[in-house]
């Protein structure tokens, strides 16, 4: 047969070549150089896996021991806390399915006080004015330092106040328990002013409570809750911890958990009705408490404490279009996607 009309051997399934050096294995050598490949290529995927597991591990610590070693991380409780609080969740999955609501507060926060955990949060620990939500602070100085029967004369400069109002006339005499129904239940400035100008170190023990709560983030200038000239503003982290800290005293309980409530002078002369400002209270089963606010500067403010089950949680939200609502969303995607 001419070569011209000769056929050419068809190559082998594997064919290896190097130089003169010609390696043609058969079927079962195949099957094993195979398998040989894949066990080393699974061995290598495992140790470049744990090698990875590791380094987020390291990289982890690093961020919690930075916080714990920097200014820029302090607040109502250390960033530390906060950071292991939330790789603690990536590692139990306590993540919700359902994504938190979208809000237009330019603050908030979800706070679970019997577990010391933040549920959520947007911008925590921006500092912000407070409006009227610092009178969760004026009441609890009130509570601790002035006996309940003691009275207070009203006088002309709390009756001017601006915003909110019982009504009260100047020279008028009231118990502090009755300035505190006028204080947390209408929030009336003028209650605000009459218990907060009653002794003249009352707004350097606001600030001393800040301190012994270990708050970085809080200044108070007046027990009103009026913007001041930079001096008076609090983060959504901070206030969350100063409502935790009043929901502990029965009295502030009292107070905030009232719808409607009628006071009186120490003379009987003058009778004042009153209604909450926390529409909550009425609308939102659960619901104990504690402050609204709003001022210009401000915007809408809002904290809100509420019972389900066995657990109380503080939703905060600060410069909010809608104060109530915005809580009350925040507030019901919480408890239904952190159940245990």
């Amino acid at each position: 047969m001419s070569k011209k009309n000769a056929r050419k051997k068809p190559l082998p399934f594997f064919y290896l070549r190097l130089g003169s050096f010609e390696f043609t294995p058969s079927a079962p050598d195949l099957i094993r150089i195979i398998g040989t490949f894949f066990i080393f290529f699974c061995l290598g995927s495992s140790l470049l896996i744990a090698n990875s597991n590791k380094n987020f591990d390291v990289a982890t610590e690093k961020t919690v021991l930075a916080c714990e070693s920097t200014s820029s991380c302090s607040g109502t409780e250390s960033a530390s806390k906060k950071v292991k609080g939330a790789f603690s969740s990536l590692i139990n999955s306590d993540i919700p399915d359902v994504p938190a609501p979208l809000v237009s507060a330019t603050a908030a926060i979800v706070y679970d006080g019997n577990k010391d955990t933040f549920l959520y949060e947007k911008n925590s620990s921006l500092k912000l004015s407070p409006a009227s939500t610092t009178k969760m602070m004026t009441a609890l100085i009130a509570i601790e330092n002035l006996p309940l029967d003691q009275e207070i004369t009203v006088l002309s400069n709390c009756v001017n106040q601006v915003g909110s109002k019982v009504g009260f006339l100047e020279g008028e005499v009231l118990s502090v328990e009755s300035l505190l129904y006028g204080l947390l239940v209408p929030s009336g400035n003028d209650a605000a002013c009459a218990l907060g100008y009653s002794q003249p170190d009352f707004i350097a023990l606001m600030n001393k409570k800040v301190r012994d709560l270990d708050l970085k983030d809080t200044s108070f200038s007046n027990p009103v809750g009026l913007d001041g000239n930079g001096d008076h503003y609090t983060t959504a982290s901070d206030l969350s911890k100063i409502a935790w800290e009043a929901l502990k005293n029965p009295l502030f309980r009292k107070f905030i958990g009232t719808r409607e409530v009628v006071i009186c002078s120490t003379d009987g002369k003058f009778k004042h009705s009153l209604s909450t400002t926390n529409k909550l209270l009425y609308d939102f089963p659960g619901t104990t408490g504690v402050k609204t606010g709003y001022t210009e500067d401000a915007g809408g403010c809002f904290v809100l404490s509420h019972v389900f089950g066995d657990r109380e949680l503080v939703t905060v939200v600060l410069a909010s279009d809608n104060r109530l609502e915005e809580a009350e969303k925040l507030t019901r995607w919480a408890e239904e996607n952190f159940t245990n």
